[in-house]
């Protein structure tokens, strides 16, 4: 260990791996809001968002652990290996906020009362 601390350096290969991981959620996540409101037209935008941000976070994880690590075996995709780590971090955030939604959603805004007697 050393004693001093190297933060860590932001070149254009992590920028744009960034960027794609930004563009591969946004397209996902629009993509299902649009698919979802043309199919359940009675639903509301909460529970679309809800179910986009798990879609995405489900596509996060997949990507992470099946796709990244299999290409980073190959010493072509070795940059896959070390930039894995952001797209984990993203599947943290993007399912962070798909539990805070859902949190919010069902037990701050619900209408049922039927737990009222407790």
């Amino acid at each position: 260990m050393s004693v001093s601390y190297a933060s860590v350096g932001w070149n254009a290969s992590k920028k744009s791996y960034d960027a794609t991981i930004a563009v591969g959620l946004s397209s996902i996540s629009g993509c299902f809001v649009g698919v979802a409101t043309i199919a359940h037209p009675d639903a509301t935008i909460e529970t679309i968002l809800i179910r986009a941000l798990a879609t995405a976070a489900s596509w996060c994880s997949t990507s992470s652990s099946r796709s990244a690590r299999s290409a980073a075996r190959a010493r072509d995709f070795s940059r896959c290996s070390t930039n894995r780590r952001y797209l984990g971090v993203t599947m943290f955030l993007v399912a962070a906020a798909h539990a805070v939604l859902a949190i919010v959603q069902f037990h701050a805004l619900g209408t049922s009362t039927r737990w009222s007697a407790f």
